[in-house]
């Protein structure tokens, strides 16, 4: 077993999903992750766990 870890913006969501079921994963950890470092502006992201 091998575990990714991985982080996508959220409007990507929805292909990463569909690309892991079509090569069966079994199972996924979708968490939403926000992000307050040097940019001046906020983006939400999403951090994938397979």
């Amino acid at each position: 077993m091998k575990k990714i870890k991985c982080y996508i913006r959220s409007e990507k969501l929805g292909e990463v999903k569909e690309a892991l079921i079509r090569i069966v994963i079994q199972g996924m950890t979708i968490l939403e992750v926000r992000g307050f470092g040097i940019r001046t502006h906020e983006r939400g992201e999403a951090a994938v766990s397979i």
